[in-house]
C-alpha cells in the first residue's frame, strides 16, 4: 500500500490505519476500523541526485595472453553424451581484453560460464564478459 508523507507526526498512524481500512475494504469487501493494526514491514524507496560514478578500468595486458587458462579437462556440452576436452579459465585472472574461444569453461567464485563451440568471450574494461555466439 503506497504511502507518502511523514509517519512521525501526531495522527500519522491513525491516518495510515484509515487508509489501510479503505484499501482493505475495496480489495476484500470488508474491514475492521475498530480493530488495532500492526505495522509489520516498511519498504522505502528514495530518489536522489548524485555525482557521476567513475569506475576504474581493469588492467589491460600489453600483449595477448592466456595466463587465465588454468587447465584442460573433459566436459559434457549440450545434449551430447560424449565428453569434449575444453580449456578451463579462472575468471579472476581475466583482465580487460582477455579473450577465450569455445568450447571452454570460465570458472568464477560463484558461477561457471560454459562457452559452446563457436562462442567467444571477451572481458571488457569494466570486467564484464561479453559473449558472442556463432552459428553452431
Amino acid at each position: 500500500m503506497p504511502v507518502s508523507g511523514r509517519l512521525d507526526t501526531p495522527g500519522a498512524l491513525s491516518s495510515l490505519k484509515a487508509v489501510f481500512d479503505d484499501v482493505h475494504a475495496r480489495r476484500f469487501g470488508h474491514h475492521a476500523p475498530d480493530e488495532p493494526a500492526e505495522l509489520v514491514s516498511i519498504r522505502v524507496s528514495a530518489i536522489a541526485r548524485r555525482d557521476p560514478l567513475h569506475l576504474t578500468a581493469l588492467h589491460r595486458d600489453s600483449e595477448p595472453s592466456d595466463r587465465f587458462v588454468i587447465e584442460r579437462r573433459p566436459a559434457a556440452l549440450g545434449t551430447a553424451i560424449a565428453m569434449y576436452p575444453v580449456e578451463v579459465a579462472d575468471r579472476s585472472l581475466m583482465g580487460a581484453g582477455a579473450t577465450l574461444k569455445g568450447p571452454a569453461l570460465i570458472e568464477g567464485a560463484g558461477s561457471c560460464l560454459c562457452l559452446p563451440p563457436g562462442a567467444v568471450a571477451t572481458c571488457d574494461d569494466a570486467g564484464n564478459l561479453v559473449v558472442e555466439i556463432g552459428i553452431l
